[in-house]
């Protein structure tokens, strides 16, 4: 997700053109990001013994719910990795943008273990909630572990985007294609050895380390900026992309069958693609329908990412004994999750100096 700057780079980049389709996808990324939540909170377990279109039906859910992530990383790297920063920039971008962006994080950890303390019923531990605040404790809401991976990714952003800025794009595809190999398409083949009872592969090249997929996410944000795709016809994306989606479904549901649990993750080379070639479309769109709209909703994006996950998990403890049936509160959950999240956002960024700081609203 991008978080550091929803708008730019830095505050005198803030003062450039929009770009709608960019507004279009934090839009969008958004609404992926809520999805995946509402289905992660809902009861499935007896998702197995469920008719064959209530199976597909969350199996298409959760590939869909996983694109809004790897979209919010693009870009990142799609508006930031493309500028060049001096010392004083770096300075600006580091203590300005970054450190607010820190300050507000922590201040919703506080938040967060007091709405845990109330709702759900966690006592608050202030040695606990120090170790949240210097990142060496999980929070425990599933959107959290976003912040410190995006904080830390984004205090070499400056230095990788001097990097990037001095490489020629095909020297680049090098490392990326290796980095790919090694943390998307011979982890995913692992996943399969698994299923079959096979020994798996000893992967011993580390990119990276832990988490060393999202760095792909970046880099080719900034690449597709730079037309790394823009010879590849629109409905070759097209067709690209409903193969992986149908992929990535279908593995599901083969792994629902086999009652092994298969947990469709960021670094699954379907969602790679996917969300890759959607990207590539939607930046394409010159102009977008209704974008006063969709400018107040990219605006708020980041408050709603903030927001949103108390709201589904106290409407999730709502209906949890509701006789409704779970497809229905999902939809259920969804839309009065989007409603509040925005309006709470709205009201909170009016309150004179204090909203827009806590939201990290610009």
């Amino acid at each position: 997700m991008q978080i550091v700057n929803w708008k730019d780079g830095m505050d005198k980049l803030e003062k450039s053109d929009r770009i709608e389709s960019i507004d279009l996808l934090r839009v969008i990324s958004i609404m992926c990001v809520i999805v995946i939540h509402c289905v992660e909170y809902l009861d499935w377990t007896t998702l197995s013994q469920h008719k064959r279109f209530i199976q597909t039906f969350v199996a298409m859910l959760i590939f869909v719910g996983r694109l809004g992530v790897p979209f919010f990383m693009m870009i990142s790297g799609y508006l930031i990795l493309d500028k060049k920063f001096d010392s004083n920039q770096c300075k600006i971008f580091l203590m300005k943008n970054w450190l607010h962006l820190l300050t507000v994080t922590q201040f919703w950890y506080v938040i967060y273990n007091i709405y845990l303390y109330y709702f759900c019923e966690q006592q608050i531990s202030i040695k606990y909630l120090i170790q949240q605040i210097f990142f060496v404790r999980n929070v425990n809401m599933s959107h959290v572990w976003y912040m410190p991976m995006i904080l830390g990714a984004y205090l070499i952003f400056p230095w990788l985007a001097n990097a990037l800025g001095s490489i020629r794009k095909s020297i680049i595809l090098v490392p990326l294609t290796i980095s790919v190999i090694y943390t998307y398409v011979f982890p995913f083949i692992n996943g399969i050895t698994k299923v079959l009872h096979e020994e798996p592969m000893q992967i011993q090249i580390q990119i990276y380390s832990g988490g060393g997929y999202i760095w792909a996410y970046f880099v080719i944000g900034y690449l597709v900026k730079n037309c790394l795709l823009s010879n590849i016809k629109k409905e070759k994306l097209i067709i690209f992309s409903l193969i992986m989606f149908s992929l990535a479904v279908v593995i599901q549901m083969l792994a629902l069958n086999l009652n092994y649990k298969y947990n469709l993750w960021y670094d699954c080379p379907m969602v790679l693609v996917c969300s890759v070639c959607l990207f590539e479309i939607i930046q394409r769109i010159g102009h977008v329908k209704w974008y006063k709209v969709i400018r107040f909703l990219s605006d708020y994006s980041f408050a709603v990412y903030l927001i949103h996950n108390m709201f589904v998990i106290c409407l999730t403890r709502l209906l949890m004994h509701s006789s409704i049936l779970t497809e229905f509160k999902f939809v259920l959950i969804f839309v009065l999750t989007v409603i509040l999240s925005y309006g709470i956002a709205w009201g909170i960024n009016h309150i004179p100096k204090v909203g827009c700081y806590i939201l990290y609203m610009r």
